[in-house]
């Protein structure tokens, strides 16, 4: 699968831009504070709500297959030590664990996808949960 950006560097980004259509302010009528707070609302929403995808969306999949995947496939394991996943070997193709999953990286996915991103993403890790659960049951 393809890597997402770093949370860190999309907020920064998503800063950067909310401060370019400040500056246009000055030079033409833009009502800059609700065009983002409509738009980065949406973009807390799960996809089903929208018309098309949208960061919580995205950040939620990408994060919940990528961990899903190394961590039945036995390459990626939670050190409580470091308080993130990380690689069993370092040479492991694809995903950085840790580089992801570090307090400062999912603060910043925890910010830039608000109280409902963050729900949303919570909802979709239980019911992958109850589904490996549920699996295990019938075995």
């Amino acid at each position: 699968g393809q890597q997402i950006q770093l949370p860190s560097i999309m907020s920064h980004r998503l800063v950067g831009l909310m401060d370019v259509f400040r500056q246009l302010e000055s030079y033409i009528t833009l009502d800059t504070s609700r065009i983002f707070n409509v738009i980065l609302l949406q973009h807390t929403q799960p996809q089903e709500n929208t018309p098309g995808p949208t960061l919580a969306s995205q950040y939620t999949i990408w994060y919940l297959d990528k961990l899903e995947e190394h961590i039945k496939s036995g390459e990626v394991c939670f050190a409580p030590l470091r308080k993130c996943f990380v690689r069993k070997h370092q040479m492991a193709p694809n995903f950085n664990a840790e580089l992801y999953t570090n307090i400062a990286e999912l603060q910043a996915l925890a910010k830039m996808l608000g109280p409902y991103g963050i729900k949303y993403l919570g909802e979709q890790l239980m019911e992958r949960c109850e589904r490996h659960v549920q699996r295990c049951s019938v075995l």
